[in-house]
């Protein structure tokens, strides 16, 4: 058997990886011990003594060698063998920007409040719009130049696998208008700016009342259906996307808001306190006055009180 895998390997020891598998059999080979040739074996039978004499008869048994080996069919080349790396076991990808301890997609919450602010007004401030009405034509323009006192909030939501980009805001917006080298300026109050909102939605004012032709043409712009609102619902929608298409990056460095910079553009809350309280002590105070009449007439009927 070893003979017949040699010469079967003999014949192809070029091929790779079999010069050291014939260098091995070579050496198995040799350790084997000598093997005596086998010999033909006589049985005698007839009657008689045991000469060869008369009568008698030799049959001879001849003991058959073990048959050849069948030589192992010649090996074929081996298979190409792929470059593409082993397939990978799959992993739970996580959301990008859901913190590393939800890991069972509980509920969480991430501020991204002061950032939405700051990216809207990248969309809406610096925005002009030239005077069309008739008459007005080329005379001059409109400028939104500042959003502020921005209240609500900007959040991202993780629970159950799922993202969602959730925002509610209301805003003012100063603008500028310049007609025939005369400025004079105002504010828009803008509300109800929600996540995929369309033009119903969003409400958009401009309380000021007209007390000239320039003022009337430039109220004009701010109508329902102006070129304001047009533009102010392309910049809602761009932020809406930028927003939407934050990476993992942009999210855990704006994902803090409370340990950030506030943005200036939004509502102070000192400021807001403090004209709440305010309002409160005015609304104590008169009813405390009102109690204190209503007191003295009770008492003094024909008792005037003037406050």
């Amino acid at each position: 058997a070893v003979d017949a895998a040699l010469d079967a390997c003999g014949r192809v020891v070029s091929m790779e990886g079999l010069g050291a598998c014939r260098a091995e059999l070579q050496a198995l080979q040799a350790q084997l011990p000598a093997v005596a040739p086998v010999k033909a074996k006589q049985t005698l039978s007839g009657g008689g003594d045991g000469d060869s004499g008369g009568g008698g008869s030799a049959a001879a048994e001849a003991v058959q060698p073990p048959a050849a080996p069948t030589a192992p069919a010649a090996p074929t080349a081996p298979a190409a063998v792929s470059e593409s790396p082993p397939p990978v076991a799959p992993v739970n990808v996580p959301v990008r920007g859901k913190s590393v301890w939800n890991n069972k997609d509980t509920w969480e919450e991430v501020d991204m409040t002061d950032w939405a602010v700051d990216c809207l007004a990248d969309q809406i401030e610096g925005t002009e719009f030239p005077l069309t009405a008739k008459g007005f034509e080329g005379r001059g323009s409109v400028k939104l130049t500042r959003l502020r006192e921005v209240a609500g909030h900007a959040q991202i939501i993780y629970f159950q696998g799922k993202t969602r980009f959730l925002f509610d805001l209301s805003f003012e917006i100063v603008w500028v208008a310049d007609v025939d080298d005369k400025k004079f300026k105002g504010r828009l109050d803008v509300s109800d700016v929600i996540q995929d909102g369309d033009e119903d939605d969003v409400n958009m004012s401009a309380p000021f009342n007209p007390k000239t032709d320039a003022h009337a043409v430039v109220k004009e712009l701010f109508t329902a259906d102006g070129p304001v609102k047009a533009s102010l619902m392309d910049s809602i929608r761009s932020f809406q996307a930028e927003f939407q298409g934050l990476t993992e990056q942009g999210i855990g460095i704006h994902r803090n808001t409370g340990t950030g910079v506030r943005s200036k553009r939004r509502v102070d809350l000192n400021k807001q306190a403090a004209e709440a309280e305010a309002s409160q002590q005015a609304a104590r105070q008169a009813q405390q006055q009102q109690e204190a009449v209503a007191q003295m007439t009770k008492q003094n009927p024909n008792c005037k009180v003037t406050l």
